[in-house]
């Protein structure tokens, strides 16, 4: 099933009367400053039998007021990020994607041992809304940017937003109508993963249901404190799983942010090119790897899943180099090129025996092994927003001060070619510090993963690789 995730967000948003100029001009001179940078938690129930309960933190963007209240262009809400038109008479058309989480990794849950992981991803999709008094309506469709999932994710949410001096409240309900390929990723069964305690299980589609209940209070004129309860009610296609644990969840977020005004107007810079043209950068990234793969044997049935750094011995962590080239045409123009390689070899004893393909390794037997990765990567990026403070595009920063710059990159990349399909995505956050007018020094974040499956007669099977880990950088740009 093949799908065409929508990447031109700007035709949802341009009138017929509207020219894209005058778009861009409107995007490019809009007020950042109606955000506000925090930190939130959030605590959430699993679904899967055995698994724990979930925990974290994150850095967010929130509004003193709820996107239920303003026409602005840039949504955030709800987890979601995108761009919307509201139009006078009260629709809403748009398209938004998010960061879904509510798979799961490595467990020890005994309940899901020999599953394949459930991970996270990414969706996006196309949404239409209405808003009147009291009621706001809205429609999202959801789809899988990195094409794990094959299935869809309907919502249809009913919300009655009330706005206070103090802040604002949405309590609202949400159906959630989810397609059996959906189900199947999440909570289905192969015949691989059976076990005389767990039998095989296709779920169908399903429809749930959610009420959460949302709230911002400002604190000041500065801080703003905002979370939600929400409880959400598993269909029972869901339900029924054999890997699913009750048909009620819980979740709670609690953030605290503060707008410090930081953004300055677009005539900051003026037209004139400020950033430098060129941009040469090295790195010493260290990385954090965690890499498993299996072999089809001849007759089409699964062999073990080998975890490459606990049965082969390869290892987990490395110091490795990373260079990156930035040229820049124009205003909004840019070119980026990275590469780096890591590459590691073990000799080891392995402890059980390991099936691999149509081979038995022995317990005990030593077996040496080499992993290499080469990556290189190639990207375009225009800017929606570019001046000497900020820049938005497919990629993000923002200058603080003269001499600060936070960045923030994520890169989606696809391949489907004859026996062989897979994906490749990047995220990184950092910071930088400029060293006069000849180059910046800064820390970051970077995260990799890789995902290969071929159905070649010669190699069938699969590899799985993520890497992550903290990188020290050196650029010189002119």
């Amino acid at each position: 099933m093949r799908r065409t995730i929508p990447a031109g967000l700007a035709f949802l948003l341009i009138s017929p009367g509207a020219g894209a100029g005058r778009l861009m001009d409107y995007i490019r001179n809009y007020d950042l400053n109606n955000y506000a940078f925090g930190m939130a938690v959030t605590t959430s129930q699993s679904p899967y039998a055995g698994d724990d309960n979930s925990t974290w933190g994150y850095p967010y963007l929130s509004s003193f007021r709820n996107a239920a209240f303003t026409d602005d262009w840039l949504l955030v809400n709800d987890g979601d990020l995108g761009a919307r038109r509201v139009s006078a008479n009260g629709w809403v058309l748009g398209a938004v994607g998010r960061i879904n989480a509510g798979g799961f990794g490595n467990t020890d849950a005994e309940e899901l041992a020999g599953l394949n992981e459930r991970q996270w991803t990414v969706e996006a999709g196309p949404l239409i809304g209405w808003r009147g008094w009291p009621l706001h309506l809205e429609y999202k469709l959801y789809m899988d940017v990195f094409n794990r999932v094959n299935g869809l994710k309907g919502e249809f949410t009913m919300s009655f937003p009330t706005e206070r001096s103090w802040g604002y409240l949405v309590p609202y309900v949400k159906l959630v109508r989810q397609d059996s390929d959906y189900n199947s990723y999440y909570y289905g069964v192969s015949e691989a993963e059976a076990l005389p305690s767990r039998a095989a299980y296709a779920p169908g589609s399903s429809t749930g249901l959610v009420a959460r209940f949302r709230v911002g209070y400002a604190l000041s004129e500065r801080w703003l404190l905002t979370g939600y309860i929400a409880s959400e009610w598993l269909g029972s296609a869901i339900e029924n799983s054999p890997i699913v644990d009750g048909d009620q969840l819980w979740s709670f977020n609690l953030g605290l942010a503060y707008n410090a005004d930081i953004f300055q107007p677009r005539t900051y810079s003026g037209e004139a090119i400020r950033m430098p043209r060129f941009e040469f950068q090295v790195g010493a990234y260290r990385n954090n790897i965690d890499s498993r793969f299996f072999r089809d044997s001849t007759d089409g049935s699964h062999s073990d899943e080998i975890d490459s750094e606990q049965t082969l011995g390869l290892a987990g962590q490395k110091t490795v180099w990373q260079f990156d080239a930035i040229a820049r045409i124009g205003l909004y123009h840019r070119f980026e090129a990275s590469y780096f390689q890591l590459s590691r070899e073990a000799s080891t004893a392995i402890s059980t025996d390991v099936r691999i393909g149509d081979e038995v390794v022995d317990a005990g037997t030593t077996v040496d092994s080499g992993s290499s990765a080469r990556i290189a990567r190639i990207a375009y990026a225009y800017s929606l927003m570019s001046d000497l403070q900020k820049e938005l595009g497919v990629m993000a920063g923002v200058h603080l001060g003269n001499k600060m710059r936070l960045d923030a990159k994520v890169q989606i990349f696809r391949m489907d070619f004859d026996s062989y399909e897979g994906s490749l995505n990047f995220l990184y956050f950092g910071w930088q510090r400029t060293l006069g007018n000849w180059g910046s020094a800064g820390i970051g974040y970077n995260y990799y993963s890789l995902h290969l499956d071929s159905s070649n007669a010669d190699l069938n099977g699969s590899v799985d690789m993520r890497q992550h880990g903290p990188i020290i950088f050196l650029s010189a740009h002119f």
